[in-house]
């Protein structure tokens, strides 16, 4: 018996929870204006797609008739056969859990639906870092000032955060997932925290090193089992440096000629950010290109914002199945209005100026979807009482015209 007068603490058998809250908030990035906004193809049959590129005309010409006729050529088309790339999420849930949250009166979100949910915007995250990458994986890089042999780390760059989350399995190398192999056989670690305002990593371990002993600042991070087998994202199709001869991009040698891996340019040291976009668009004029669209990072729109001093004019844009608004930031390019849309899945200090009808995504059933080939929506899980959901993509993003898109740094 407690003694002096009654509290809270002895009364916490009898009063009841209150449970007022009508909606439960997810707060996991769900921002994806590039993978919302580009055109959609879910029938990618076959063993691969075929993706033509004529990139020269006839040359039989001369002012002089003998020459001209001597020195005829037939058009020059290159061919990219488009292979899919795959990616998984898998959920689970115990039956009790499950049924223990049935009903408003029991809980905020149903527990298969709120996992459910979650499960597809983590799929979005990753779908949508891979559309702006090269095909390699990685998530992020570590700082150079970074000590492995503590258990936090800081990114090279801070924003690339929107990428990590609590009680994901990590991965290390020393390149980027395009060419070399992982740390110590593919070795794993844990992340425990995420500090979203520093960029930092938290390791389970007592270190990062604990596990992944050759780890070292400047390596790269991956997802498990992502190192090299990402989609070729725009980084992938627009390549900052020109490829080498005999380079095979989806079995084509794009070094033939620049029109199959596009324009890139990178800001005159002291040029605004908007200026440079008024350069790039005339740079694809001369290609002729019509660009539409530019996406980049929100802190870089941000400072366009800034400059424009108020002057600035937006108006919103549609995903490709028009159900999802994005506000575009319009500026006057070469030849026509750009929209300058933020997407945090943008690489900071890169942007992508697009002729948007020349860019689709390919996939077999949606992107993603639930795996229920066999009637089952869930499987009952052979060694506990749980139940199982999984979803997949077979995906990859194709090209029309390489060469009437501009990839660009700040």
């Amino acid at each position: 018996m407690a003694v002096g007068a009654t509290t809270v603490s002895a009364l916490q058998n009898i009063l009841k929870t209150k449970y007022d809250q009508k909606k439960l908030h997810s707060m996991t990035y769900p921002d994806c204006a590039w993978l919302g906004r580009v055109r959609k193809d879910t029938n990618f049959g076959g063993n691969n797609s075929r993706v033509t590129v004529r990139y020269g005309r006839p040359q039989g010409g001369s002012i002089t008739f003998t020459k001209a006729q001597s020195n005829k050529t037939s058009s020059n088309d290159g061919a990219f056969l488009l292979t899919r790339a795959r990616d998984y999420h898998v959920c689970s849930i115990t039956a009790e859990a499950m049924l223990a949250s049935e009903g408003d009166e029991n809980s905020i979100l149903g527990g298969v639906k709120g996992e459910m949910e979650g499960c597809v915007l983590s799929f979005k995250r990753s779908i949508s870092l891979q559309l702006y990458r090269n095909g390699g994986g990685a998530r992020g890089q570590i700082s150079s000032s970074s000590t492995v042999a503590t258990d936090t780390i800081t990114l090279a760059e801070p924003s690339d955060v929107v990428f990590f989350e609590c009680e994901m399995v990590v991965q290390a190398a020393s390149t980027d997932g395009t060419s070399g192999s992982l740390r110590n056989a593919g070795a794993e670690t844990t992340i425990e925290a995420v500090d979203r305002s520093a960029g930092t990593l938290r390791t389970t371990e007592a270190a990062w090193n604990t596990t992944i002993a050759a780890i070292a600042a400047g390596d790269y991070l991956f997802r498990s089992g992502d190192f090299g087998a990402a989609a070729k994202g725009l980084t992938a199709w627009l390549p900052s440096t020109a490829p080498s001869g005999g380079e095979s991009f989806f079995g084509q040698d794009r070094s033939l000629d620049s029109r199959m891996y596009g324009v890139y340019l990178a800001a005159t040291a002291g040029t605004s950010k908007e200026d440079t976009l008024v350069d790039a668009s005339t740079r694809l004029g001369r290609e002729g290109g019509t660009p539409d669209a530019v996406y980049m990072h929100n802190l870089d729109r941000a400072d366009i914002v800034k400059n424009l001093m108020g002057k600035a004019t937006f108006e919103m844009t549609k995903s490709s199945d028009g159900t999802v608004g994005y506000k575009a930031l319009i500026l006057e390019g070469d030849k026509g209005p750009l929209k300058v849309i933020a997407d945090p899945n943008c690489p900071k200090g890169k942007f992508f100026m697009l002729q948007e009808d020349t860019w689709v995504l390919k996939s077999i059933k949606g992107l993603p979807h639930l795996i229920e080939e066999d009637g089952n929506k869930m499987v009952r899980e052979s060694t506990a009482d749980n139940f199982e959901w999984r979803y997949r993509a077979l995906w990859q993003l194709g090209c029309e015209a390489p060469g009437w898109n501009l990839h660009g740094s700040f």
